[in-house]
């Protein structure tokens, strides 16, 4: 028995996905805090969360985050209590948070392999679809980050697995069904782009009649769902339904300056196409890091699905195939009618889909070429690392220059610029209280959208005991 369980850990699959793993490790966590990014939202993230932790409220909700009079749509708890994890077990280190979003980062790598295999009932297609996902450089980079929104990856790919799983059984266990409640509820809470899935979702689910197995299992899920989910109620209940007044806005009427007005339908079409265009640009690197993959990949992706759903005729891969297009396509849609800046992490949640079908047609284009496929393959997948990783080391090298330099005022809020002007500003201070408002001449100069950044780095700097931070005014 111990031969057997030693034979198979030693396996092809096991040992390549280690290596993938480790290789895809180093690029995240090598010199993080060199690259890591402080924004708006990583700041207006940690800082209540700590806080939480600091003053022992376990019943935390989250901020209702203003600015500028208007409201910025909050995530649910189950976010903000995944957030603490990695501050309570290293005693509030902020950069924790980013190691954090890299471990998941991992686990989604080796969760998209055994999602492939276990849809395909192929080795190959679920190494393709790990590499491709562990190399890309803006997984990596948001492997580097700080917290959204690469905590939500593993979620989603989760969610995929419970909802192909219940739609290709008859009779499946009611753990499946109560696992749906908790990716639907934990994906929802983790990235408000999220609840574009749910159409998609449900549509799915109703054609494959997954309602014939009972009542029973449905109220599991929606037990599950709303167990995690009633914090996140609660809040709403007690803050004027603020989140739906916010997904109104999005989706019907903006009072936001920055939304836009006219949502016809060529303009909703255009909208959508430029926004992924800069997407995908700015997930997938070619060449030397200045070439861009544009978003004629992902038309030429969706035409081989389309040939490949219309003439392979096994019903397993059609299914998968009609869940990937309404998953892609129905998102699509509905982004085109919100009416907020569409960013381009908030296409997030279609990557995965389209990654597994690349690695579908790879690995069946392998299958057929043999030996001199794989050869190619390997060649094209080492370009590949080359062409998405050179990017990360160029930021390495420019953080390595700035940290030796004076305080600059710094270009795309760099961890390392912020923290090095924060400790020059508090060693300025002389122990005197430090007047944010007299910082920001450092920084942008009116720009108050950042200010959770600002307090994060005071507050954060190890210069500053906590109850010191209360000075900073």
């Amino acid at each position: 028995m111990k031969k057997f369980q030693k034979k198979q850990l030693l396996h092809w699959q096991n040992i390549v996905i280690t290596v993938i793993v480790l290789g895809s490790a180093f690029l995240m966590f090598y010199k993080v805090d060199m690259t890591a990014i402080v924004g708006f939202d990583q700041g207006n993230h940690l800082n209540p969360v700590a806080d939480s932790i600091r003053n022992k409220n376990i019943l935390f909700q989250g901020p209702a985050a203003l600015e500028k009079g208007g409201y910025k749509a909050y995530l649910g708890p189950f976010y903000y209590y995944l957030l603490a994890i990695p501050l309570l077990l290293t005693d509030l280190n902020a950069l924790s948070a980013s190691y954090f979003s890299g471990i998941l980062a991992l686990i989604s790598v080796v969760y998209s392999y055994y999602l492939v295999k276990k849809i395909f009932d192929s080795s190959a297609k679920g190494i393709i679809v790990a590499f491709i996902l562990a190399f890309t450089y803006k997984f990596t980079a948001m492997g580097r980050g700080f917290t959204n929104p690469f905590y939500l990856l593993p979620f989603l790919l989760m969610l995929m697995d419970s909802v192909w799983t219940i739609s290709q059984n008859k009779k499946v266990h009611w753990g499946w069904w109560a696992f749906f409640g908790f990716s639907l509820s934990a994906t929802l809470q983790i990235h408000s782009s999220s609840f574009l899935l749910i159409l998609p979702i449900f549509i799915y689910l109703f054609w494959k009649k997954s309602y014939y197995q009972g009542i029973k299992n449905w109220l599991i899920a929606l037990a599950i769902f709303l167990a995690l989910y009633s914090p996140y109620i609660f809040y709403q209940a007690t803050h004027d339904l603020a989140d739906i007044r916010q997904y109104y806005g999005a989706l019907v009427k903006a009072e936001d300056p920055s939304t836009v007005e006219n949502l016809g339908l060529m303009a909703s079409v255009e909208r959508v196409t430029t926004s992924l265009d800069v997407s995908m640009q700015s997930f997938i690197r070619w060449g030397n890091g200045e070439r861009k993959l544009s978003i004629t990949i992902g038309w030429v992706i969706a035409l081989i699905t389309t040939i490949i759903f219309t003439f392979f005729g096994r019903k397993k891969l059609k299914d998968w195939y009609l869940f990937s297009t309404l998953w892609v396509l129905l998102f699509l849609v509905s982004s085109g009618l919100f009416r907020f800046p569409l960013w381009d992490y908030y296409f997030i949640a279609i990557y995965p889909m389209l990654f597994i079908t690349l690695a579908d047609i790879l690995g069946y284009l392998i299958s057929k070429t043999k030996i001199w496929g794989t050869v190619v393959l390997i060649i094209v997948g080492g370009y590949y690392i080359y062409s998405n990783s050179q990017p990360i080391f160029n930021e390495i090298h420019q953080g390595e220059i700035r940290a030796t330099h004076d305080p600059v005022q710094p270009s795309d809020l760099l961890y390392i610029d912020l923290r090095n002007l924060a400790n020059y500003i508090v060693e300025d201070a002389q122990g005197q209280p430090v007047q944010i408002n007299v910082c920001y001449k450092y920084f942008y100069p009116g720009c108050f959208s950042y200010q959770p950044a600002y307090d994060f780095l005071f507050k954060w700097n190890k210069k500053l005991d906590w109850r010191d931070s209360a000075d900073i005014i």
